[in-house]
């Protein structure tokens, strides 16, 4: 509202316009250092997880004996791959209408299969392995094809929202759905684990969480939950 007339139709300069209009000087390089810090933060954090995720969870896993010389230069091989893929999804960043949809509809896509894994590895003592690994490469699959037709990669419309009306937060709703699917078929399919292995891994009830030890005052998690989500009703109920 305070500079409408520069920032216009580009809401994706609106924070650097505020930047260029209300902050003196000094403190606006400062507030640029830092923002630039953030990001290296965040860059240096992916890669490092990325390089360890190659080395120590692949590479040992099918070459135990691997030397650490090999492991590092397997990491510092795979941080490199994936800042050029970096560089060339970068190019892609115009086909979002906003930074807003792009840091969300990007991890949504991938989001479902985690969250039913995890949901489905404390609830319910009938998942197995196998239904985790292939809940895994069912979103990896449908994923990317979501990626290809509604980013879009190929083209300039937008198959999913555009076309059938579906906006990508539902479409995230839509693919957890097929991934809750795929997870209890495959667990049904396959041997279930041994209940004794699972002890303290699962819950015995969904409400186990409640029920569980006494309440310990106002700090006690429950109790503190208990308050944020009363306050997100009210405010649900004020805002709507």
């Amino acid at each position: 509202m305070l500079f409408q007339n520069e920032i216009g139709d580009d809401h994706n300069s609106t924070l650097l316009v505020m930047m260029r209009n209300l902050l003196p000087t000094g403190l606006l390089g400062l507030f640029a250092a830092g923002l630039l810090a953030a990001l290296m933060s965040t860059i240096e954090a992916a890669l490092n997880s990325t390089a360890t995720l190659a080395s120590k969870d692949i590479l040992l896993k099918l070459k135990p004996d691997t030397s650490d010389r090999t492991q590092v230069w397997v990491g510092r091989a795979t941080a490199a791959v994936v800042i050029v893929l970096a560089m060339m999804w970068s190019t892609q960043g115009g086909k979002f209408t906003s930074i807003f949809e792009a840091i969300n509809k990007i991890p949504m896509v991938f989001a479902p299969a985690i969250t039913t894994i995890f949901l489905f590895g404390v609830f319910w003592k009938k998942g197995t392995k196998e239904a985790a690994l292939s809940t895994l490469v069912f979103n990896l699959i449908i994923g990317i094809v979501y990626m290809i037709v509604d980013i879009p990669l190929i083209g300039s419309r937008q198959l999913v929202a555009e076309v059938w009306g579906l906006p990508f937060m539902l479409a995230g709703g839509v693919i957890f759905i097929l991934c809750l699917i795929v997870y209890i078929i495959v667990s049904l399919c396959t041997t279930a684990p041994d209940p004794a292995a699972l002890k303290n891994l699962t819950w015995e009830h969904p409400l186990e969480f409640l029920t569980s030890g006494k309440v310990k005052g106002i700090t006690d998690p429950r109790v503190m939950a208990g308050i944020l989500l009363a306050i997100m009703v009210v405010l649900y109920m004020i805002m709507g």
